[in-house]
């Protein structure tokens, strides 16, 4: 037994492991350099993300022994239990900031909506993959469309729009894979500009409505709807080419950054570590969705193919507007940045989502 996992671990893509790595070491120096200098020095925050990245690790290189097609086979089974996590948390969970998206078990917290993307994808995945033949009629745009809707119902209820919109991207991604006709994409843009329109109308809340007024014009209430986006973008200029150093970051060490562990921990590494720093970091995530690229375009079947194809859409839309958020070019919609900010449960279905992937690479030759 301990030979067949030492010939999986020989088999594990280490580049791959590599560069999370990378970037988890660099969220780990950003989250303790915001906190170590605080008054008190609370450093819990700093010890919370350490563990969360030990308990990741392990959940990677344990996913990554099972087969892949195990997930296929049980395709089912795996919707209706990210369905059901859905549900729970909106009966039993914890409202945090208008938000009732969280499961406490002690002082941990658990965020469901960030482990159902990976039972999302899948689910997606394998309904693409066993219609592979027939994917271009109309009714499976429908159905899967569908079995997406029910998703962002039940985040909408809770509600946790940032996650809506990475969950409807993401089947959006997916359906550009298929090639679909140039008639149906134009149809569907449509239905969905009318959605859209309708859910500014009857959907959004009046502060979601503001983050993206402020969005188009940060200036209008820089003291008020405005305040994040401009402190973040004045941190991430002041970093300059080579950062003020560690916990010396005048934004983030005095507090005038808000969520500077989590929704902006970007600005914290633009304003610490510079020009460089920030560089660094998309050259971490640019080489980590080439690798994934290139491991999506060995699949030897659809669905690891769809599988691999929606955690890259998934890493990359999160990357992106988290990013995005930070520099002021998409609203500020509380998306974490993945492995580097602080966050148990995005952290955690981070390593879960390659450890996936790597069972991919581990299984497709047996």
């Amino acid at each position: 037994m301990f030979g067949r996992y030492l010939f999986y671990l020989k088999k594990i893509d280490w580049l791959i492991v590599s560069l999370v790595i990378l970037l988890v070491s660099i969220g780990l120096l950003s989250i303790y350099s915001t906190s170590y200098n605080t008054a008190g020095q609370d450093t819990s925050v700093f010890v919370k993300q350490l563990v969360f990245v030990l308990v990741g690790l392990v959940a990677m290189f344990g996913i990554s022994f099972i087969d892949f097609r195990f997930f296929r086979a049980y395709g089912t089974v795996i919707l209706l239990v990210g369905l059901g996590l859905l549900l729970l948390v909106l009966f039993v969970g914890t409202e945090i900031r208008g938000t009732k998206g969280w499961i406490f078990m002690g002082s941990y917290g658990i965020q469901p909506v960030e482990f159902v993307k990976m039972f999302f994808i899948i689910s997606l995945a394998r309904y693409f993959s066993r219609h592979g033949k027939d994917i271009h009629n109309p009714k499976h745009i429908i159905i899967s469309g569908g079995i997406t809707i029910v998703f962002l119902v039940l985040i909408m209820f809770q509600p946790d729009f940032g996650s809506a919109i990475i969950y409807f991207l993401i089947w959006i991604g997916l359906l550009f894979l298929l090639n679909i006709k140039r008639s149906y994409l134009i149809t569907l843009l449509v239905i969905i500009s009318l959605v859209a329109t309708a859910g500014w109308v009857f959907g959004l809340k009046d502060y979601q409505k503001e983050r993206i007024g402020t969005f188009l014009n940060p200036s209008q209430d820089s003291l008020k709807t405005g305040y994040n986006i401009t402190q973040s973008i004045v941190a991430v200029g002041s970093g300059n080419l080579w950062g003020r150093g560690m916990g010396l970051g005048p934004q983030s060490q005095l507090k005038f950054l808000p969520e500077q562990q989590t929704d902006f921990i970007y600005a914290v590494v633009a304003e610490e570590l510079g020009l460089v720093g920030a560089v660094l970091v998309l050259a971490f995530f640019i080489v980590l969705f080439i690798r994934l690229i290139n491991v999506a375009r060995k699949s030897r079947d659809d669905f690891s193919l769809f599988v691999i194809s929606g955690v890259i859409i998934m890493i990359f839309l999160q990357m992106f507007i988290n990013i995005g958020m930070n520099i002021g070019l998409v609203p500020v919609v509380g998306i974490p940045l993945p492995f580097v900010s602080a966050g148990g449960s995005s952290l955690v279905a981070s390593f879960i989502a390659i450890g996936v992937v790597q069972g991919v690479i581990v299984h497709r030759k047996t």
